[in-house]
């Protein structure tokens, strides 16, 4: 009678028991075992990658531009992208794409906005 009580090993319940531990005693040495294990030492954290430190353009003095000029040309006059400019103008309220004609007081500003004097040419 005692036999049909039991349940086959496979429909047992494995409740709290690790996985290949049939009662808890097995559970006890298994964790006694684990804690006499050596630990293994964390590997070293990752090196960042080693860049190379941005060094910005080297700004002009002075640019000479004309009274109307295009995003793009005045980019190149200070020597520096065109979405850099166009960065500049959005802090202004200005959203321009590279083909905008600027009138010399706004290119004016964004010259100021970069140290740079800026000279009209007519």
């Amino acid at each position: 009678m005692e036999e049909e009580n039991q349940e086959p090993e496979s429909e047992r319940p494995r409740y709290l028991l690790p996985y290949g531990c049939k009662d808890l005693i097995d559970a006890m040495r298994l964790r006694e075992q684990e804690a006499q294990m050596p630990k293994l030492a964390d590997p070293p954290p990752a090196k960042p990658p080693v860049s190379t430190a941005y060094a910005p353009p080297e700004l002009p003095p002075f640019v000479s531009i004309p009274n109307p000029v295009a995003v793009r040309d005045l980019a190149v006059a200070l020597r520096l992208k065109t979405f850099v400019i166009i960065k500049a103008l959005m802090g202004m309220d200005i959203f321009a794409n590279p083909n905008i004609k600027l009138d010399f007081a706004t290119a004016s500003k964004v010259c100021a906005h970069y140290g740079v004097t800026d000279v009209r040419i007519s």
